[in-house]
């Protein structure tokens, strides 16, 4: 269902020969130290770096893999559930994997990978045939994980429901939980239809948030990835539609057409074409869609109102490519036509998106990876 192949090349890098520490030792044993004080997108690439050292120089003499982790404190859900598909990927293409830590570091926000496959792993709770399997799918009482098939026509819809399902085990408002599964819905099906891809959905929920302007009340934080791997990545099919005019006369995007033309004059090497596209994707009655040029796309929107309202505001981003939007509350705010800024003038149209919205990744993701913490607070 997920082939990791590309992703593993897009991020080969040789270090001129950094790497030739890594041996291999009597029956076939390669052993690679992944020593860090956290585990993000720089860790992700020196990891794949080294695998993919390992792979090149020793293919099939390699027999058991080993990666050895002094501890796994993550820097974010998507972060670890991006380790993740590293290790199934390994698991399902390169014979025997085992995976050591001394110990692994929780958060509020990476409290799930308590539910992981990759924890129980490591703890040597399931089996290699298992973690495939949970890999997958798992429902726990804090933890939800699905793919969803990009050719199952009903699979998103049933996502929906699942998802509400799910979140009654928790004291939330009705109206919230019916929030979060149409944006889990409207990204998984994001992912299907843009993307032509299948997706994986993984939701946890933390029962101890504190709110320091409101310690009295109980919050929760519900801490949400979306990823699929495809050579389609987000605002693709939207930059294609505008510079080949394939919105006829629709106004919402001519606005945007003249938008980008307007922004053609900030693009350098932190604000590129790129960036302008995926944060286009975001815009109110904007779709990349070829049939939908009237009324476009509300779900991404959706996504950015309740971002603005919920977000833990140093963990709700989106990664595509090595291309990072960063959505900080205090520049998700709109102007009278309903373009969201992502800047302190709330001007999308005509200036410069802030600093802080853009960022690179030192990890190169073929394909979309959501990663949002939204904090609710408990019914009384």
């Amino acid at each position: 269902m997920f082939d990791l192949k590309y992703f593993f090349e897009q991020n080969y890098i040789d270090y001129n020969g950094r790497y030739k520490r890594i041996n291999i030792e009597k029956h076939g044993i390669v052993r690679i130290d992944c020593r860090s004080e956290v585990f993000g997108g720089k860790e992700v690439k020196v990891l794949l770096g080294k695998i993919n050292y390992v792979m090149k120089k020793y293919g099939k003499m390699c027999r058991e893999l080993y990666l050895e982790f002094d501890r796994i404190r993550p820097k974010d859900k998507l972060s670890y559930i991006i380790l993740e598909c590293i290790v199934y990927e390994l698991i399902q293409k390169y014979k025997k994997i085992i995976v050591r830590a001394r110990g692994i570091d929780l958060s509020i926000q990476t409290s799930g990978i308590g539910y992981s496959p990759l924890c129980k792993y490591i703890t040597r709770s399931i089996s290699a045939e298992q973690y495939s399997r949970f890999f997958f799918s798992d429902l726990e009482k804090g933890h939800f994980r699905r793919t969803i098939n990009k050719d199952d026509r009903l699979a998103v819809s049933i996502l929906m429901t699942d998802v509400k399902s799910f979140l009654k085990y928790f004291n939330l408002d009705r109206e919230d939980c019916g929030k979060i599964a149409r944006i889990v819905s409207e990204l998984a099906d994001n992912a299907c239809e843009h993307a032509d891809s299948d997706c994986l959905v993984d939701i946890d929920v933390s029962l101890d948030y504190k709110k320091r302007s409101d310690p009295d009340n109980t919050y929760y934080s519900v801490n949400i990835s979306v990823l699929n791997f495809s050579n389609i990545f987000l605002g693709d099919t939207l930059q294609e539609k505008i510079q080949k005019q394939g919105y006829r006369t629709a106004s919402r995007y001519v606005t945007l057409a003249k938008a980008y033309e307007r922004h053609k004059n900030f693009f350098d090497t932190e604000y590129t074409e790129e960036h302008f596209f995926m944060l286009s994707a975001f815009q109110d009655e904007i779709s990349g869609r070829d049939n939908v040029t009237e009324t476009g796309g509300t779900g991404l929107y959706e996504m950015i109102r309740e971002v603005e309202k919920r977000a833990d505001t140093h963990n709700c981003y989106v990664l595509s490519k090595d291309k990072i939007i960063r959505f900080w509350p205090e520049f998700l705010l709109c102007d009278s036509q309903g373009w969201v800024g992502f800047n302190e003038q709330s001007d999308f149209l005509k200036e410069r998106p802030d600093k802080k919205s853009l960022t690179s990744s030192d990890t190169y993701l073929t394909g979309t990876g959501y990663n949002l913490s939204l904090i609710y607070r408990g019914n009384d």
